[in-house]
C-alpha cells in the first residue's frame, strides 16, 4: 500500500520560513534589548556611585564655584567680560591635586615633622617641579618663610632653610640677611658680624645691613 504524501506548496513553505525568521529575529532583538537595558542599567548605577563620591561632589562645587567667581570679575574690576582672565581649575591648581603656596607647605611641615623634615620636602619638590608653574622656586620664597620662623623664636629651623637657600642662591642678599637675624635671635654675634659682612660683599650699598655690622662691632 502506498503512503500519501502531504503536498506543500512552495509559497506555503517560503511564507513558514519566513514566519520562522520573523520569531528567530523578534526573540533575538528581545534579548539583545535585555542585555542593552541591563547595560543601561549597570552604567546608570556605576555613574550614580562615581557621582555620590565625596571627591566628585567637591570637585563640581569648586567647579561650580570658580564659574561664579569669573562672572564676577567684570563688576570686580570694571574689565570687559572678553578681557578678563577665566577662572579654571588650573589657575589655583598648577598641576598638582592640593594647591598650596609652598612657604604654607613648609611652614606646616617645620611644625608637624621638624625643619629637616622641610629641607627634604623641599628638595623633593624642586626635584619634580622645578621650571613648571606649581610652586615658587625663586631665591626669595624661603625667606619669609624663615623670618617668621626667626620671630617665633625658632632660629634654628629658620637656619636649615637660610642654609639651603643659600645652597641654592649663593648671592641672594635677603637669605645671608636673614641668616644674620637669626643669629641674633640666639645671641651669636660672631656669625651675625660674619653674614652682615656677607650681605655688604655682595650689595656694597646695602645701607641696613652696614647700620646693623657698626652697631654690633660697637656693642651697642
Amino acid at each position: 500500500m502506498l503512503q500519501q504524501r502531504s503536498f506543500v506548496s512552495p509559497l506555503c513553505a517560503a511564507y513558514e520560513l519566513a514566519s520562522a525568521s520573523d520569531k528567530l529575529s523578534l526573540a533575538g532583538r528581545r534579548e539583545a534589548g535585555t542585555h542593552a537595558r541591563r547595560r543601561r542599567s549597570i552604567t546608570r548605577r556605576g555613574e550614580l556611585d562615581i557621582d555620590t563620591k565625596p571627591a566628585k561632589t567637591v570637585a563640581r562645587k569648586m567647579i561650580l564655584m570658580s564659574r561664579e567667581i569669573t562672572a564676577k570679575l567684570p563688576e570686580v574690576t570694571g574689565k570687559p567680560a572678553a578681557e578678563v582672565t577665566r577662572l579654571r581649575c588650573a589657575t589655583c591648581h598648577r598641576g598638582v591635586a592640593i594647591p598650596k603656596l609652598l612657604p604654607d607647605i613648609l611652614t606646616e611641615a617645620v611644625n608637624k615633622s621638624g625643619a629637616v623634615a622641610a629641607v627634604q620636602q623641599y628638595r623633593d619638590l624642586r626635584k619634580q617641579y622645578y621650571g613648571g608653574q606649581s610652586y615658587d622656586f625663586s631665591e626669595n620664597a624661603l625667606v619669609p618663610v624663615a623670618l617668621q620662623l626667626t620671630n617665633a623664636n625658632k632660629p634654628d629651623d629658620a637656619l636649615a632653610l637660610l642654609q639651603l637657600n643659600a645652597e641654592l642662591n649663593p648671592n641672594s642678599v635677603p637669605t645671608y640677611g636673614g641668616m644674620a637675624q637669626a643669629y641674633l635671635k640666639k645671641n651669636d654675634k660672631e656669625n651675625a658680624v660674619r653674614n652682615f659682612e656677607k650681605v655688604i660683599s655682595i650689595d656694597p650699598n646695602n645701607q641696613q645691613a652696614k647700620r646693623q655690622l657698626e652697631q654690633l662691632k660697637n656693642g651697642k
